[in-house]
């Protein structure tokens, strides 16, 4: 699960390579933006492996509470 949430995550961050090569003109700002990000991925990574293995009714009640 952690593998899937690693290669999702880098999947995404292509995303943030593109925003960031629109919105600045150094090769540092956006390496340092998609080193962040995957970092902050990689730390919650156990969290959401636990939320998402967690029993539905975890995700019902979330998704309720945000309507």
């Amino acid at each position: 699960m952690v593998a899937q949430i690693v290669v999702l995550d880098a999947i995404f961050s292509l995303d943030s390579v593109i925003t960031a090569v629109g919105m600045v003109d150094h090769l540092a700002v956006m390496m340092a933006a998609v080193i962040i990000a995957i970092s902050l991925m990689l730390m919650a990574s156990k969290a959401l492996t636990r939320f998402v293995n967690s029993p539905s009714d975890h995700r019902y009640s979330l998704s309720e509470a945000s309507c």
